[in-house]
């Protein structure tokens, strides 16, 4: 293709990534150990809430109490996001091919990383839009299945107190509210999210994960009713993440002959996990409505 000549050339728009996302809201781990990069599995403290007892111990015995459970081995599965750019080799010199894919990489990766979180499209495990429980070949969980609230779509105000009370009652520390941007935005306009430094929180100070890659599809994996989005609840959530890697060793290594152009793969591998709780409702982003219980109207 032939540039205009008497156009000049300069650099294209600063990309600056959404603040509110996944990223935003998880845990970010590391380990000394790499061999994270093949996944992870963690024995979770109980998700019960504290015992209590009236009655004291006399001195000739004791009162027996009831063991506080444990929660099944969890385990996360690793996957990887990359960038394949293709760029023209004239003029181009390899650490310049190697920022633009490093760039292309950022730009898209948090976008990427919040879809396959919530839909698994390509296999990862633990996903949010899961309805079935996947059991490792080691007895650990895998995959949980999403608790639904409510199936029909309710307004924003219910469906975010329904939402927090069943996280209340399942986790009773700061969880993660997982909301498509066209909920967060309802949200806002209802007063139910707050500023936090560079994170969101709901009312009851759980932390909120705004991803621009979140689909808003069900349990189930289906798209959502018109008019409504599937908002999901989770125990905190944790990440692993690797540093950018570059396959190539030389300029040769990233010269695509018999086309004369560059290419540069920029790659980095995720495992990502929750703690105890997955919940999910169905919320009316129609506008305002009334407040029938039970209802979108």
């Amino acid at each position: 293709m032939a540039l205009n000549p008497l156009r000049l050339p300069v650099e294209a728009p600063a990309r600056a990534p959404l603040p509110y996302g996944l990223l935003s809201v998880a845990q970010s781990l590391t380990e000394a150990d790499v061999h994270w990069r093949n996944g992870v599995w963690f024995e979770p403290d109980t998700c019960q809430a504290t015992s209590i007892t009236t009655q004291s111990c006399s001195a000739t015995g004791g009162v027996d109490k009831p063991i506080t459970p444990n929660m099944d081995l969890r385990a996360s599965n690793p996957f990887t996001v990359y960038t394949l750019p293709v760029c023209s080799a004239v003029g181009l010199l390899p650490d310049q091919a190697q920022s633009r894919a490093a760039a292309a990489l950022t730009s898209g990766e948090a976008r990427a990383v919040e879809r396959e979180f919530w839909t698994g499209e390509n296999g990862v495990l633990p996903h949010l839009a899961a309805n079935a429980v996947v059991t490792g070949s080691d007895g650990s969980t895998e995959q949980t299945a999403a608790t639904v609230i409510v199936s029909g779509g309710v307004d924003v105000v219910e469906g975010i107190s329904l939402l927090e009370e069943q996280l209340d009652l399942c986790y009773g520390n700061e969880g993660v509210l997982h909301v498509p941007p066209a909920v967060l935005t309802h949200m806002a306009a209802w007063n139910l999210v707050t500023r936090d430094g560079p994170r969101l929180r709901s009312p009851s100070g759980h932390l909120i994960a705004a991803g621009a890659g979140y689909p808003g599809t069900s349990p189930a994996g289906a798209a959502p009713a018109a008019g409504t989005r599937w908002v999901y609840a989770t125990g905190a959530v944790a990440l692993w993440r690797s540093a950018i890697d570059f396959y190539a060793q030389s300029p040769a290594d990233i010269l695509d002959r018999q086309r004369n152009n560059v290419i540069f793969i920029a790659e980095r591998t995720y495992v990502i996990a929750w703690d105890c709780c997955h919940l999910a409702l169905p919320i009316s982003i129609g506008g305002v409505v009334g407040g029938t219980v039970g209802a979108s109207t």
